[in-house]
C-alpha cells in the first residue's frame, strides 16, 4: 500500500468547538475507565480469590485481560482506520462496560477469567480507538497539549483505583470493584454518540479483511504472551511449557509475516517499520514500558522487604512518582506543541531517567525515605518527558490513512514490552531469591532497568525530527453525501 494522500469523510457536517470538546470529554472517561481497572481489580484480587476459591488461578484474571487487549489492538487499529473510529470506541466501551458487568457477577474462577478475557477485548478497542481519535481530531503540533490533558487523567484514576478498590471490597463488597464501571461507560457512550465525529479513511471498492492475518496474529501473539506471563518458579524460561508455548508463537509470528506481506490490505502494514522514527519510537515505547512496569512493581517490593516499611508505606512513596510522572507528560506536551520541536524531549527523557535508573541502582537497607522518594521522582520525570514523544512522532511520521494502524502498534508494543518486563524481572528475582536473597535480586532488576534505558537513550539519538503536521483528518474530512 502506497503512502499516497487520500481522502477521508465524516459523519458529520461540521465540528464546532463544543463538539470538539465534548468528544475529548467522551474519550477522556474512557481512558479513565480503562486505567481505574487496571489497579482498582488489583486491590480486591485476595478477596475475590478467597471468595471464589481460585488463588491457584490468582494470575489468569490479570493474564487474561492482558493477552485479549493486547491481541485486539493490531486489528482494531487497521479496521478504525476503513470504518471510521467512532463506532469502535463506542462499541469498545459498551462491551466493556457489560462486561464488566458479567465479571461482577461471576460464581467462579474459570468465570471470571473468561469473562476478564471479554472485558479485555473491550479495553483493548476502546484503548486503541480513543488514542487514535485523538489523532483525528488535533494535529501533531497541537496534540502535545491535549495529551497533557488526559494522560493525568489516567494517572488520577491510577492513584484512585487502590484506594476505592479497598473501600468497594471492605464496604459493599468486590462485586463491585466491576459494577462502578457501569455509570462511567454509560455517561462515555451518551456524549460520544452525540457529539463524535465518525472520521474514516475513504473506502476503496476492493477493500477485504485480512481474516487469515487476523487468526494468524492471535496464534502468534497469544502463546508467546502466555509463555512470557506464565514464568515463574515452577515453570522457568527453558521448562517446557514455556519453550513449547514461544515455539508455536514465533512459528504463527514467520507465518504472520508471510501472510501480511502477500496480503492486499493487511492487518499489519509493515511498511510503516521502513519509516526510521516509526521503528525507533516503537522500540522505544515497549523499552519505556518494561521500565516503567520494573519501577512501578518492584520498588513497593524494596519499601516493603528491604526497607522493613508498611503497604500503606510503599503506596505513600509512589505518590511523588505518579505525580511527578503527570506533571511532566503535560509540560511536556506543552513545550511540543508550542514549540513544534520533539527530538530533545525524545533525548532529555532517557537521559534523566538513566540518572534515576542508576539511583535506584545504588538502593541499600541504610536508604532512607527521603532519599527514596528524590530517586524515583528522577526516574519518573525522565520516563514523563519521553513518553509523550513516541506516539505523537509515530503519527506525525505517517500518511492519515495509517493512522489507526501506527496508533494501535504503539499501543501494542507497549502492551509486548510491559509483558517481556513482567518476565525477565519476575525470573530475576526468583532466580536471585532462591541462591542470594531478595536484596541483590532488587538491585540485579534495578541493573536490568538502568541498560534498558541507556538503550533507549542510545536510541533517541538515531531519531530523526520532521515538522508537526498542522492538518488533520476532521479538517480535512468531507461529508458523505458530497462523496
Amino acid at each position: 500500500m502506497p503512502f499516497a494522500e487520500t481522502r477521508f469523510s465524516s459523519d458529520s457536517k461540521a465540528l464546532t468547538p463544543r463538539d470538539l470538546w465534548l468528544t475529548l470529554s467522551g474519550v477522556g472517561l474512557a481512558m479513565f475507565m480503562a486505567a481505574l481497572d487496571q489497579t482498582i481489580v488489583a486491590t480486591a484480587m485476595p478477596r475475590i480469590a478467597k471468595d471464589l476459591g481460585g488463588f491457584a488461578s490468582y494470575a489468569g484474571v490479570a493474564t487474561a485481560y492482558l493477552i485479549a487487549s493486547t491481541a485486539v489492538m493490531p486489528i482494531v487499529g487497521k479496521l478504525s482506520d476503513v470504518h471510521g473510529r467512532k463506532y469502535f470506541l463506542l462499541g469498545g466501551i459498551l462491551w466493556f462496560t457489560l462486561t464488566s458487568l458479567l465479571c461482577g457477577l461471576a460464581q467462579t474462577m474459570p468465570q471470571l477469567i473468561a469473562f476478564r478475557v471479554l472485558q479485555g477485548l473491550g479495553a483493548g478497542t476502546m484503548t486503541c480507538a480513543a488514542s487514535t481519535i485523538i489523532a483525528d481530531l488535533f494535529s501533531p503540533s497541537e496534540r502535545g497539549r491535549v495529551i497533557g490533558i488526559l494522560v493525568p487523567i489516567s494517572s488520577a484514576a491510577s492513584v484512585i483505583g487502590p484506594l476505592l478498590g479497598g473501600f468497594l471490597t471492605d464496604g459493599p463488597g468486590w462485586r463491585y470493584v466491576f459494577y462502578v464501571n457501569f455509570p462511567i461507560g454509560l455517561l462515555g457512550c451518551m456524549v460520544l454518540a452525540r457529539f463524535a465525529p465518525n472520521i474514516r479513511h475513504t473506502q476503496t471498492g476492493d477493500f477485504r479483511v485480512d481474516y487469515a492475518g487476523i487468526a494468524v496474529l492471535i496464534a502468534s501473539v497469544v502463546p508467546l504472551l502466555l509463555a512470557l506471563n506464565g514464568i515463574d518458579k515452577d515453570h522457568p524460561w527453558f521448562s517446557l511449557p514455556v519453550l513449547g508455548l514461544g515455539a508455536v508463537g514465533f512459528i504463527f509470528s514467520l507465518l504472520f509475516v508471510f501472510i501480511e506481506k502477500k496480503a492486499s490490505h493487511p492487518i499489519m502494514p509493515f511498511e510503516l517499520f521502513k519509516n526510521s522514527i516509526i521503528s525507533i519510537s516503537l522500540s522505544s515505547a515497549a523499552l519505556t514500558s518494561a521500565a516503567l512496569f520494573g519501577v512501578t512493581f518492584f520498588l513497593p517490593l524494596f519499601v516493603q522487604q528491604i526497607l522493613g516499611a508498611s503497604a500503606q508505606t510503599s503506596g505513600a512513596i509512589l505518590l511523588p512518582f505518579t505525580f511527578i510522572f503527570a506533571a511532566m507528560v503535560a509540560v511536556t506536551g506543552h513545550f511540543i506543541s508550542r514549540y513544534g520541536r520533539y527530538r530533545i524531549f525524545a533525548i532529555m527523557g532517557p537521559a534523566i531517567a538513566v540518572i534515576g535508573g542508576f539511583l535506584l541502582y545504588r538502593l541499600s537497607p541504610a536508604t532512607t525515605h527521603a532519599t527514596l522518594v528524590i530517586d524515583i521522582v528522577i526516574v519518573g520525570a525522565g520516563l514523563a518527558i519521553g513518553m509523550p514523544v513516541y506516539n505523537l512522532a509515530t503519527q506525525n511520521a505517517v500518511q492519515m490513512s495509517l493512522l489507526g494502524s501506527a496508533t494501535s502498534l504503539v499501543n501494542f508494543m507497549r502492551a509486548i514490552g510491559s509483558s517481556l518486563g513482567v518476565a525477565v524481572f519476575g525470573s530475576i528475582l526468583t532466580a536471585q531469591t532462591q541462591s542470594a536473597g531478595i536484596a541483590p535480586a532488587l538491585t540485579d532488576i534495578f541493573g536490568v532497568i538502568t541498560l534498558i534505558l541507556i538503550v533507549t537513550f542510545v536510541l533517541s539519538f538515531f531519531m530523526k525530527e520532521i515538522p508537526l503536521r498542522k492538518t488533520t483528518a476532521a479538517r480535512k474530512a468531507i461529508p458523505e453525501d458530497l462523496e
